[in-house]
């Protein structure tokens, strides 16, 4: 299956950089990435290198994200039919009675740019705010 492939978030790469792979003793996985998307089977987007890009100048993340990385590594994903597609989790998530209100609003925090404004709110100011209906139990 040729059309398969996988999309890396920011997490998966600092946490591998800070704890399971460390550049200077796992090469090979930062190896690894490079070859599997080369090959056509990893990505990530672009939001992804803008959040690496932003750290220290001088971490060996952002130098390797820099140096070492295509640039078509970081796939744009403001086309038509990902936001479509996007929409589409969106009803789910704020429709869907199978997750708590706290994980749909986690959700909408950190996956959407539009509502990233809102992440210096506290989650009772939230809470108190949010037009999305309280699951019983929580």
């Amino acid at each position: 299956m040729k059309d398969q492939f996988y999309i890396v978030d920011a997490d998966v790469l600092i946490t591998a950089k800070n704890r399971y792979y460390v550049f200077d003793l796992c090469p090979g996985f930062w190896e690894s990435l490079i070859y599997h998307h080369q090959e056509g089977r990893i990505y990530s987007i672009i939001s992804v290198r803008t959040e690496v890009f932003a750290g220290r100048q001088t971490e060996d993340l952002v130098q390797w994200a820099k140096g070492e990385v295509s640039q078509t590594f970081f796939r744009i994903v403001d086309t038509e039919d990902v936001m479509e597609a996007y929409n589409e989790i969106v009803e789910w998530v704020t429709g869907t009675n199978d997750i708590t209100t706290k994980q749909r609003l986690l959700f909408l925090l950190l996956q959407m740019p539009g509502l990233r404004h809102l992440q210096e709110y506290t989650m009772p100011q939230l809470l108190r705010t949010s037009s999305f209906p309280q699951n019983p139990g929580e």
